[in-house]
C-alpha cells in the first residue's frame, strides 16, 4: 500500500494539479447551488440535493487523487482526521443514537471545508472570479423581479405562516428564494474594491449602491450590520497610520448595531423584538457552552444540537433552549454554527475545526491591503455567530467562490 505523503500545498502532484475543466466544473457547481432554490422551484423538486451531490463529488475527486497518488495536503489530512474522530465518539458517547443522522451532520457541516479543499486542489482563481460576477449580476436581476412582482416567489418558497408572526413587509429573497441569503451575498461585495473585482470604480459605486438598496428590500439584519462594517472599513483603509484598525473596531461595532437594531424596528417591530433573534443566537452560544461542560470532553454528539436532527432528541430539554419561543416554533435553532459545534462535539473539537476553516481562509493570500483581510475574517466570524454558515451551501458556495476570485485578482496586481 502506498504511504501518504503530506504536502505543504494540493497540487504536488502534476497530473493531478490546477487544471482548467476542474476549475469550470468546480465553479459551475457552486454556482448551481447559488440557484438551486429556484432551479428546485421551477424545474424540479429532487434539485433541493444539488449541493450534497456536489459536495460528494467533490469528496470523491478529492480521494481519488488521494489514493492514487499518494499525496495529500496537510489541511486535507487533518480534515479526514477531525471529521472521523467526531464521529466515532458521537457514535460512543453522544446522545444521538442513530448511526445515520451522526453521519449525515458530519457530512452537512463538511460542504463549505469541502469546497475549500477542492478549490486549493484544482482551481485557477481567475474562472472563480469570473463566475463570482455572473452569480453577483444574476443575483440582482432576481432581486429587481422579486420587488416588481413579489407575490409570484412569496409563492416559490417563503414561508408565509412564519413570516406572518414576525411581520407583514415582503422580505425580498430573489433566485435565493431566502432574503438572508441574498444579504450575505451584497453584504460580501462591501467588503471588495473595484480592483479586486477588475471593473472601473464608477461601476463597482453603483454596484454599492444597488447593494445597499437591495438590502434594505431584503430586510437582512446580518447582511445590513456586515455591509456597514466593510463600508467602514473601505473608508479607513485610505488612511495609512495603523491607529487605523483601532478606530475601526471601535466606531464599526456601533454603526453595525444601529443597521441591525433599524432592521429589526423595520421589519419585525416590537413582537419581533420581543423574541428577537439575534438575542436568541446568543443565548444558544451560552447554553451550548453549558452542554458542552455537562457532556466534557467531546459534547452531546452530532445531531443533538443546534443542527438539523436535534430536535427531537431531547439535549433541547436539558437546556433552558427548550423555554423559547423559537424552540417551540422550530425555527432560528441552527442559526449559531459555534454554538453547535461546542454543543455537539466539545470545546476542544470545536476550536480544531474553526482553526482549520480560518487556516483554508488564510490560504487566499491577498495583496491588498490588510486591513481588508481582517474584515474578511471579521465577516466569516459574524457568519459562524448568527447564520448557519456552515451547513447552509448558498452562503458558502458564494463565499468561496469571492475569496478564490478575488485572490485571482490579487496576482494580477502583483
Amino acid at each position: 500500500m502506498q504511504a501518504v505523503e503530506v504536502g505543504e500545498n494540493f497540487g504536488a502532484s502534476k497530473k493531478f494539479g490546477n487544471n482548467e475543466r476542474l476549475s469550470y466544473l468546480w465553479c459551475s457547481c457552486l454556482f448551481l447551488v447559488c440557484f438551486s432554490p429556484i432551479l428546485e422551484a421551477v424545474l424540479w423538486r429532487r434539485l433541493d440535493v444539488i449541493d450534497e451531490l456536489v459536495t460528494v463529488l467533490f469528496l470523491l475527486l478529492l480521494l481519488f487523487k488521494l489514493l492514487k497518488t499518494g499525496v495529500a495536503g496537510k489541511e486535507f489530512v487533518f480534515f479526514l482526521v477531525l471529521i472521523v474522530s467526531v464521529v466515532f465518539f458521537s457514535l460512543m458517547l453522544g446522545r444521538n443514537r442513530s448511526a445515520v443522522e451522526v453521519v449525515s451532520q458530519a457530512f452537512l457541516m463538511s460542504k463549505l471545508f469541502v469546497f475549500f479543499l477542492f478549490a486549493n486542489e484544482f482551481v485557477h482563481q481567475k474562472v472563480a472570479l469570473a463566475f463570482f460576477k455572473i452569480v453577483l449580476a444574476i443575483t440582482f436581476i432576481g432581486v429587481v423581479m422579486n420587488i416588481l412582482n413579489p407575490q409570484v416567489f412569496l409563492h416559490l418558497g417563503l414561508n408565509e405562516k412564519i413570516r406572518e408572526e414576525f411581520t407583514s413587509i415582503n422580505r425580498v429573497g430573489g433566485f435565493q428564494l431566502n432574503a438572508n441569503r441574498v444579504a450575505h451575498l451584497f453584504a460580501l461585495l462591501s467588503f471588495a474594491s473595484a480592483e479586486m473585482l477588475g471593473m472601473r470604480k464608477k461601476l463597482y459605486f453603483v454596484l454599492l449602491i444597488f447593494a445597499a438598496v437591495g438590502l434594505v428590500f431584503t430586510g437582512g439584519r446580518l447582511g445590513m450590520a456586515l455591509f456597514v462594517i466593510g463600508l467602514s472599513l473601505k473608508v479607513l483603509s485610505a488612511y495609512k497610520s495603523n491607529i487605523r484598525i483601532v478606530i475601526w473596531f471601535l466606531v464599526s461595532p456601533v454603526f453595525a448595531y444601529i443597521a441591525f437594531y433599524g432592521a429589526s424596528i423595520i421589519f419585525f417591530g416590537e413582537e419581533g423584538l420581543k423574541n428577537d433573534i439575534g438575542y436568541f443566537r446568543l443565548f444558544l452560544l451560552t447554553e451550548g457552552g453549558r452542554l458542552a461542560l455537562d457532556y466534557f470532553p467531546f459534547g452531546s454528539g452530532l445531531g443533538t444540537y443546534g443542527t438539523k436532527f436535534a430536535y427531537d432528541v431531547g439535549v433541547y430539554q436539558e437546556t433552558r433552549v427548550a423555554d423559547t419561543f423559537f424552540y417551540r416554533a422550530d425555527t432560528a435553532l441552527y442559526d449559531c454554527n459555534v454554538a453547535s459545534l461546542i454543543g455537539e462535539m466539545g470545546f476542544f473539537f470545536a476550536a480544531m475545526f474553526l482553526i482549520l476553516l480560518f487556516r483554508l481562509v488564510s490560504k487566499t493570500k491577498w495583496k491588498f491591503d490588510r486591513t481588508i483581510w481582517l474584515g474578511v475574517l471579521v465577516f466569516v466570524s459574524f457568519s459562524l455567530f448568527f447564520e448557519s454558515f456552515l451547513s447552509n451551501s448558498i452562503c458558502a458556495a458564494s463565499l468561496v467562490l469571492f475569496l478564490f476570485g478575488l485572490e485571482s485578482a490579487s496576482k494580477k496586481e502583483e
